[in-house]
């Protein structure tokens, strides 16, 4: 049962630092990686159509396109591309899945495949024209950090493997075969998987926070290059256990779970307790963690430490709002992490849900429980609708 006592509101230490708007990508940048993306693509076609004949045996044929026929074969091209990604991800989740882990999400192209229960619900992810792809599988529980090595090393090899098969197999169907129009759209398919095979397993971070699969394997390696064994890589760590957690709702995690949270650094526990406390009903405990979370990064330099404050933000709007019923210093705090919707839409959204909920508007807020459950799954890798489910059910309970 839920504390009795009142809870105490919380206090926004006097440090307060503001917020740092991180610096905006240059337009120049986006124009590079069009033209970067489109090079690509015609050295994909230039390979196909010279180099691919060659290795076959075959004399490379010479190709004369109008300006509407080279346009028309460039979409066919870009469609293309989806199922040849869709290779990759699926080598992924067969290969992580064999490896005991659980497929949790599935990103291709504007699509995105999310494990509900036993079956796989389909939603659109972001918007048409974003063309990456994702396979998030996670472990199903945590053993030990060797076994969490291994099987995630196998998991991301799956990926390139697949893709290199799959190129390996449209060739053999190139050499076993003669004639017809659609022989250049297999050469292609296949240049595209080689291609995605083996430059993925060059080790490059993609952005920030994003590795491709060659640098996950290296930095996922069991020993350094004197021989000696090397600890998990703590990124790896940290982005494993986290899905895990996420893969059902906080009350519901394990006893090694617990622990393994436990062991992990202050700052990435905390928030995790946070709305475990919660889950069990204990929100006293709840806010003196958060208001823990708040002192913490209260003075913190740096544009990470900017957008922490504006996630805890968030927290604190909700927590004023559904636990305390205190609407000014929810929007108090909702004012400071609204900027966050640029990167976690389902935390604005449902500190939004508990405001209006709180102040008894039920249209609105259940209009924001509706926007918060759809930019979750489509634009959220991990399942934070089920590590928030303490804060939705508490939600709906206020507007019952």
């Amino acid at each position: 049962m839920e504390n009795a006592a009142p809870v105490p509101a919380l206090v926004r230490p006097p440090n307060w630092a503001p917020s740092v708007s991180p610096r905006r990508v240059p337009l120049w940048r986006h124009a590079v990686h069009i033209v970067v993306a489109i090079a690509m693509i015609v050295g994909i076609v230039a390979v196909t159509v010279h180099v691919v004949p060659l290795i076959l045996g075959r004399t490379p044929r010479r190709v004369h396109l109008s300006a509407i026929a080279l346009v028309g074969r460039f979409l066919l091209l870009m469609l293309l591309f989806p199922p040849v990604v869709l290779a990759h991800e699926l080598g992924h989740a067969l290969v992580g899945t064999l490896a005991g882990w659980r497929l949790q999400s599935l990103f291709v192209g504007p699509w995105r495949f999310v494990r509900e229960g036993a079956r796989m619900r389909i939603v659109w992810h972001r918007s048409f024209f974003y063309y990456g792809g994702a396979a998030v599988v996670t472990p199903r529980e945590w053993t030990s950090d060797e076994r969490i090595r291994r099987a995630f090393r196998q998991m991301v090899a799956g990926g390139p493997l697949a893709s290199l098969l799959l190129a390996f197999a449209l060739t053999a169907l190139l050499a076993a075969t003669h004639g017809g129009a659609w022989r250049f759209y297999v050469m292609v398919a296949a240049t595209m998987s080689f291609a995605i095979g083996v430059g993925t397993l060059v080790p490059i971070r993609q952005t920030n926070s994003i590795r491709n699969d060659g640098l996950q394997l290296f930095l996922s390696r069991p020993r350094d290059r004197a021989g000696n064994p090397r600890p998990l890589d703590p990124g790896i760590r940290l982005g494993a256990l986290v899905l895990m957690l996420t893969e059902r709702r906080p009350r519901e995690w394990s006893v090694g779970m617990v622990e393994t949270l436990a062991a992990s650094p202050l700052h990435q526990r905390q928030m995790f307790e946070y709305y475990r406390a919660l889950d069990t009903a204990d929100a006293s405990s709840a806010r003196d963690i958060l208001q823990s979370t708040i002192d913490r990064v209260a003075a913190a330099p740096g544009v990470a430490a900017s957008r922490a404050r504006q996630d805890v933000a968030l927290e604190a709007a909700t927590f004023e709002a559904a636990w305390r019923r205190d609407l000014r210093a929810a929007r108090d705090w909702l004012a400071i992490g609204e900027p966050a919707l640029r990167w976690d839409p389902h935390g604005v959204w449902i500190a939004r849900a508990a405001i209006h909920a709180a102040a008894n508007e039920q249209p609105e807020a259940r209009h924001a429980l509706a926007e918060a459950e759809r930019n979750a799954l489509r634009r959220m890798t991990a399942r934070v609708d089920l590590l928030r489910a303490p804060l939705i059910e508490r939600i709906r309970m206020l507007l019952k």
